[in-house]
């Protein structure tokens, strides 16, 4: 596993730490699966990467990438992407958002929805996707066009939770993802209230799967959401021992990818039913 070294959300400098991200998650290229075709999408509004498997069933995925809505690209979950479209036969459509904090608060669930808005004008009912931030992302975007996805799958998702025992066990091991930390991403992004993530997230709506990682300091925010999504379908998937963003090595690790299959299967099963 990757391990993303400690950053000071607060003062580092942003273009420095997209720029030390990027070159964690190109360590992975290497783990890139041959059979997935992956092209650059240049349609209004989805600016991003398209990855499609060889042989395609079932609808499609609108992916939002991680990285505390301030690092990350579509380019930084190439493999991640690519092993999602692979595992589960669908093509995927990984999107940009503008990045905080030349872009705050609320561009990106302002994005979020432009982003499924611009997807619909060519797919049909989508599924929505993303990891950590952009786990909300999926949410905010459900939320903002109601009855156009099929379901919304959160990868150990941050739901706007600053203090949780999750944070206060597992933070100080991370170092990164720590109750000060979670505080500072927010500020940082323009959010005087953290909460502020949640009141964007429908209580009713499709579907949602959320993977939970017992070893992420996040963990304890899918149990936030949960109160708030309570009576939407809702399936939650635990992945004992991992941390967060475990999903990057579903190319390397078999226990990884028997996880991402499950959320396939979810998936299967959803549309199966509509």
């Amino acid at each position: 596993m990757t391990i993303l070294p400690p950053i000071d959300w607060a003062n580092d400098d942003p273009e420095q730490m997209r720029r030390d991200y990027a070159n964690l998650r190109a360590e992975l290229l290497v783990d890139m699966p041959a059979d997935v075709e992956v092209t650059v999408e240049h349609r209004v509004g989805l600016k991003g990467l398209h990855f499609r498997p060889e042989t395609e069933a079932g609808a499609p995925i609108l992916y939002f990438h991680g990285g505390s809505w301030m690092i990350g690209s579509p380019d930084t979950h190439r493999v991640l992407c690519a092993m999602l479209a692979k595992t589960s036969r669908r093509r995927v459509i990984s999107v940009s958002y503008r990045l905080a904090p030349e872009h705050l608060w609320p561009a990106q669930p302002d994005d979020a929805v432009a982003r499924l808005r611009g997807c619909l004008a060519h797919e049909g009912r989508v599924f929505v996707a993303g990891d950590s931030a952009g786990a909300a992302m999926a949410l905010w975007a459900d939320a903002g066009v109601p009855g156009a996805t099929l379901g919304v799958i959160g990868l150990y998702g941050a739901y706007g939770v600053v203090d949780s025992p999750s944070l206060r066990a597992l933070g100080p091991q991370d170092g990164t993802l720590t109750c000060q930390g979670m505080q500072d991403i927010y500020n940082r992004i323009g959010l005087r209230d953290p909460a502020e993530v949640r009141d964007r997230i429908s209580p009713t709506g499709a579907p949602v799967c959320l993977v939970k990682a017992t070893d992420d300091p996040l963990a304890d925010d899918n149990t936030q959401l949960l109160n708030l999504i309570a009576e939407r379908p809702h399936r939650v998937i635990e992945a004992p021992g991992q941390p967060h963003a475990f999903m990057h090595d579903a190319a390397r690790d078999a226990e990884v990818l028997s996880l991402l299959k499950q959320v396939v299967r979810w998936m299967d099963s959803v549309e199966i039913q509509v």
